[in-house]
């Protein structure tokens, strides 16, 4: 064939890697590693140069080689010799015979993605518009152009390990038949949108355009580099912007074409025609050094450059004269005139004040000059930080004899940067997709083991810390999909699935997705045998760790109930943890799980939870007794397992022995320190009682769970229930902001607010909560909201309503009670007698299950003194106050079951010691009319400094 003489041995330069006997290049050096580095150096020049026009290519070597003598000679001579040779010295990458557009729209791939058409090809590969027809959803595939097709299994086997939402995601890697033989592909996220270079063509961006897309390329870039793996051809045309599902920017580098280690033996040949794209090439990548996290610095430092004035730093060839050192702009796309490497690789021309001093630090000639990551750059670039005077948290109970029903408490995240200090993931346990063939309580007992797994998670002093909100959480806010998450539940993260169930064995399909982006960063696909679904929640929660960069599970945490009791076991408590109402059917599979595997503490313990959930449905001691004797068993198994601790703490604190279960709780807590829904219980439990310990408690969970709106809440609920209402409403706050679609949350700031006497406020609250979920609760805090604002006529039909809503068992008496109260203002004494009876009823009912509540003792107390019967009101009200004195909620009941019995003496006996604000709700509170005309109230308040209102 003409053209394709046989060339004669000695006019072939074999490859420096491949010489028999390697020639010194500079000092001597000492061993093979060095000769490997020289050698990798050498070709790199010799590569840059070839892609180079033949008449730049000495110039190039000469300054390149910056005097090197001998490896100016061996470049030149292979260089030379390439020449000559019309490029047989470099291994040919293509294949002969495979097409350059190997796929067409319509093809269906590998059985499963097809093709809608081509979308965009770079210096080495084609990307295509495709669809996964078995994971439905849309992708994007990409494959090598011919030449390449040997650079494609770096890309997937480094950057796929890189999890983050401003880095492209690349799936896996698949091979497809063609008629010209196996190419190999890759599947990865679809992104729609422009490149920043298209971008930038329209002009500068906005400083806050241009400062959110530094932070989130910084943050991703760092996420890369902490994954070990180097870009090597970063620049503003692999930098994709698109828009998250909130219409919010996204910044995704994309084309990891080269991804390598650093500690990679491959030369700096980028994916690129030539070694990189000139004007992004750091100065030691023209000298033939290889890439590294410095030269991904420097290129940084290019579109950095760009994002701050529309230009790069070392473009002023292309510029007039006079504009050579002017920040003005320039489009991004035009081309350097005159050869890259005579660029001037000093300071860089000034661009913006706020961003000059760390542009000239990215772009030092110096590697060792630049800054050593890319977190070091947001730290630099933005501004800490003002410290906000609220976050977020959850729920809350009634506040006085008209307070808001009791509610039950709900549990990266803003954009993490960089910046930082502690990158909080909150993980939401999301619902799965089982099959008819699947037992839902099953599916939900997989996903709480996978919650509880991963909560022994520690944070060992590194920068991200692990929240895990459980299953539970997303069933009650009817949360089942990633899109919710956010919003709903505060989550950071999720992870979503399938469970299917074909000839006897389990199918997992397990997501993990990001809540801001809503991009998948990992999958999981297992199959299971009937004897293997233990490992289920092991696999998962070994997919969350490793993808998200957490230490690994423990050997405590991997271990769980035998193969053979597992199943009945994880749908036993997935059933008592999501409908207590259902316990008999927990029971049965708990049973059945000590039965099959009665060695472990974990089905004993769990027995005792359900056990006890029994003893509150029915009040019947037996089932006291008995999950007491499945504590024992547990204990005698293994006393010293955090679980077993957090169960008996929980006994103990139902039977009164709160010093018993504050010892559980602080023996769980030397076994898992970092575990923050145990501190959140040792709050609790201090309770008031011990207000400082439960304030440092509750605030040592927030330290251990950033930002998850359970911590917030309970820190709020406490300081309701010790009257510092302005610090419950800066705890709400931060709840409303954690989660603000969380209907707990508004219900948690609506009290506050009401107690402040702040009605628009609280009435604002509680109209968001109903829109967020109308249910009897919501629909009872605006009933009690509008009576204290002696809207009583618009108040009743709430209250209907509440009803008719169906109120949770435990929130029965006191809608009643309240409810009856506003007949009483109304003058109806016939309904709110029936009403007031109808509370009573409810409240025995609770009592004869937890004969210890002192807030039911003192609410049926005053329902006593409304039915006249005088005696039993004096009598719980003195058993409420001789359970809890010190909670100012008890007092405050039993301050107006006084005044209805017109004993304003024994009421202001409880105020002498009470706190100002305390005294001052009294005194605004319209009920207590007859009080406020004691003589010794009103010397009270002037002991006091208090201005009496009338």
């Amino acid at each position: 064939m003409e053209g394709a003489a046989q060339p004669r041995s000695e006019d072939v330069a074999l490859p420096a890697a491949a010489d028999a006997t390697k020639l010194s290049v500079g000092p001597e050096r000492d061993n093979d590693q060095n000769d490997d580095q020289n050698d990798e150096q050498l070709m790199s020049l010799v590569e840059l140069a070839l892609d180079m026009p033949a008449a730049e290519r000495e110039p190039y070597l000469q300054e390149a080689c910056a005097g090197n003598a001998e490896l100016l000679s061996r470049a030149r001579h292979y260089v030379e010799a390439e020449q000559r040779m019309r490029g047989f010295m470099l291994e040919p990458l293509f294949e002969m015979g495979q097409p350059e557009n190997p796929f067409a729209a319509g093809n269906l791939i590998d059985n499963r993605f097809r093709i809608i058409g081509e979308v965009a090809r770079g210096g080495m590969g084609i990307v295509y518009d495709a669809y996964d027809e078995r994971l439905d959803r849309r992708i994007a595939i990409k494959c090598a152009k011919r030449g390449f097709r040997k650079r494609l299994s770096p890309e997937v086997r480094n950057a796929s390990e890189i999890s983050h939402p401003n880095v492209c995601k690349i799936f896996e890697m698949h091979t497809a038949t063609l008629p010209e033989g196996q190419l190999d592909f890759i599947t990865m996220e679809f992104l729609e949108g422009e490149t920043l270079a298209e971008r930038l063509e329209h002009g500068p961006l906005l400083a806050e355009e241009a400062d959110l897309i530094a932070r989130q390329l910084c943050s991703g870039l760092a996420q890369a580099h902490r994954t070990q793996v180097i870009h090597g051809d970063l620049k503003s045309n692999n930098i994709i912007l698109t828009k998250t599902a909130k219409g919010a920017t996204r910044a995704v580098i994309t084309d990891f074409g080269l991804a390598r280690r650093p500690q990679s033996s491959l030369p700096a040949v980028q994916s690129g025609t030539m070694g990189g794209t000139p004007d992004y090439m750091a100065p030691e990548l023209w000298r033939g050094e290889k890439a590294s996290v410095a030269s991904d610095i420097y290129a940084l430092g290019v579109i950095l450059y760009e994002l701050a004035c529309g230009r790069r730093p070392f473009s002023q060839e292309a510029l007039p004269s006079n504009q050579a050192s002017s920040p003005a702009s320039k489009p991004s796309g035009t081309k350097s005139a005159g050869r890259p490497f005579e660029k001037t690789h000093g300071k860089p021309p000034a661009a913006h004040p706020q961003w000059d001093r760390i542009l000239a630090r990215c772009l030092d000639p110096d590697p060792a000059k630049r800054f050593e990551d890319a977190d070091d750059i947001v730290k630099t670039l933005v501004p800490a930080r003002p410290k906000r005077n609220y976050a977020l948290a959850a729920v809350g109970i009634a506040v006085g004899i008209l307070a808001s029903a009791v509610l039950g408490t709900v549990a990266y995240q803003r954009m993490a940067t960089a910046a930082d200090p502690i990158q909080s993931i909150r993980l939401a346990m999301l619902p799965f997709t089982a099959d008819a063939a699947i037992a839902a309580s099953f599916s939900q007992g997989v996903l709480l083991d996978t919650g509880d797994r991963l909560a022994h998670v520690g944070y060992k002093g590194g920068r991200t810390r692990l929240t895990v909100i459980p299953l539970t959480e997303a069933l009650k806010n009817t949360v089942l999909g990633p899109e919710k998450a956010k919003d709903a539940l505060g989550a950071t993260h999720s992870l979503s699935g399938t469970l299917r169930q074909l000839d006897g064995r389990v199918l997992l399909h397990a997501i993990l997705t990001d809540s801001n982006t809503h991009a998948t960063l990992k999958e999981l696909d297992g199959n299971y045998a009937s004897n293997e679904l233990d490992q289920i929640p092991v696999a998962m929660a070994g997919m969350v760790t490793g993808t998200l960069h957490l230490p690994a599970l423990s050997v405590a945490a991997a271990a769980a109930v035998s193969p053979a009791a597992y199943s009945d076991w994880a749908q036993g408590v997935a059933i008592f943890r999501a409908n207590p109402g259902n316990v008999d059917t927990a029971l049965n599979l708990l049973e059945h799980a000590v039965a099959a595997d009665p060695r472990s503490p974990l089905t004993h313990a769990r027995l005792a939870e359900a056990r006890l959930i029994k003893y509150h449905n029915t009040a019947d001691s037996n089932w006291w007794n008995l999950a007491r004797t499945s504590l024992k068993q547990a204990e005698q198994l293994n006393p010293d397992i955090a679980l077993v601790r957090s169960v008996s703490a929980n006994l103990n604190q139902q039977a009164g022995n709160s010093d018993q279960a504050e010892a559980d709780l602080k023996r769980a807590l030397e076994l898992e320190p970092m575990n923050g829904d145990y501190w959140r219980q040792l709050g609790t439990v201090y309770g008031q009682k011990h207000p400082v310990e439960a304030d440092a408690a509750f605030r040592k969970a927030i330290e251990l769970q950033p930002e998850y709106f359970r911590n917030y809440g309970e820190l709020g609920s406490f300081y309701m229930d010790s009257y510092s209402f302005e610090k419950a409403v800066e705890q709400f706050k931060k709840m409303v902001d954690a989660a603000p679609g969380l209907p707990e949350a508004h219900f948690g700031l609506a009290r506050p607010y009401l107690a402040m006497d702040d009605y628009p406020n609280a009435e604002r609250e509680s109209r968001r909560a109903m829109e967020l979920r109308e249910n009897s609760n919501a629909v009872h805090n605006l009933a009690v909201l509008l009576s204290l604002q002696n809207r009583l006529q618009e108040a009743v039909p709430y209250f209907q309503k509440a009803l008719d809503l169906g109120p949770p068992p435990d929130n029965k008496y006191l809608l009643y009670l309240n409810f009856g109260s506003a007949y009483r203002r109304l003058g109806d004494r016939a309904n709110a007698q029936g009403m007031y009876l109808k509370a009573q009823k409810y409240a025995h009912e609770l009592l004869n299950r937890n004969a210890l509540d002192p807030k039911v003792h003192a609410r049926l107390a005053f329902v006593e003194a409304q039915l006249g019967n005088d005696d039993d009101a004096r009598s719980r009200t003195l058993t409420a106050l001789s359970l809890a004195r010190s909670d100012m909620n008890v007092r405050w009941i039993a301050i107006q079951t006084y005044d209805a019995l017109r004993d304003g003496d024994s009421a202001i006996d409880l105020l002498k010691d009470a706190p100002d604000q305390f005294l001052r709700r009294v005194n605004l509170y319209p009920e207590l009319a007859g009080l406020k005309k004691n003589p010794r109230f009103t010397e009270l308040l002037t002991l006091r400094h208090l201005q009496k209102e009338n």
